[in-house]
């Protein structure tokens, strides 16, 4: 199961105009980077290397590999921290990206979560690791689902794992809203999130009436799977007001 199974149908059947993909980040789910060959057969292991500038450069390279460019930008979608590596590659990138799709980006998080949360995975990393995903999942998700995840994190590097929640809270900093600040782009954006109180570090940053869309979703953290008809619904509707469907 793809974190996106439930939408890669919308994009590949409904909406066929769309070339489609889904990229693992290194050392998540099924990507394992293990560095660079050298000439002399050497390897630059750079598997550790888990901060946020770093993932959001792997995408790039994949992009511009397909013909991604000015007259062919890319709509990308991103997750939890897939959502703060995707405004990286939006404000690193701007020639690659047309368009943001935000669903509970980590920057809308306070900072303090993510420090509190690398200790605790220190401590007993099996523990932190069901803690977190019982408090961000909404009543409805099925237990599967629930179950799913626990094992996909359980089996991850752990080093990965803790490298990449401490990496992501020096991306982020002290202030979410200077994160949303510093990477703001002038693309259209749909930014959608399960705590709604979270999305006042969106309109403290700035909102651009034109281009922004802010939307409280239900469904907890994983609306994708838990609503997926309601997600795809907004992802449809989006898609069209702003014209990337014709």
């Amino acid at each position: 199961m793809s974190d996106w199974s439930f939408q890669l149908p919308l994009f590949l059947q409904t909406f066929t105009c769309f070339r489609v993909i889904t990229m693992d980040m290194r050392n998540h789910c099924a990507s394992r980077y293990r560095g660079k060959s050298n000439e002399d057969g050497s390897t630059n292991d750079t598997s550790k290397d888990v901060a946020i500038k770093t993932l959001s450069e792997d995408a790039p390279a994949n992009l511009s590999h397909i013909g991604i460019g000015h007259n062919n930008k890319a709509i990308v979608i991103g997750h939890s921290v897939g959502g703060v590596v995707a405004v990286e590659l939006a404000h690193a990138h701007p020639s690659l990206v047309g368009g943001l799709v935000l669903l509970d980006p980590a920057y809308l998080a306070p900072t303090e979560g993510f420090i509190q949360l690398t200790q605790q995975l220190r401590d007993d990393y099996t523990v932190a690791i069901a803690a977190f995903f019982d408090a961000v999942y909404s009543p409805d998700t099925p237990e599967h689902i629930k179950t799913w995840h626990k094992l996909r994190a359980w089996g991850a590097d752990r080093s990965s794992t803790i490298g990449a929640v401490e990496e992501l809270a020096k991306y982020i900093g002290p202030s979410g809203v200077e994160c949303a600040k510093r990477t703001r782009t002038n693309v259209p954006r749909l930014v959608g999130n399960s705590m709604p109180q979270f999305l006042k570090v969106e309109r403290e940053a700035g909102v651009d009436d034109v281009r922004d869309s802010l939307v409280a979703l239900e469904g907890g953290h994983w609306m994708m799977k838990v609503r997926p008809d309601a997600l795809n619904t907004l992802l449809e509707n989006w898609l069209d007001e702003n014209s990337f469907l014709s």
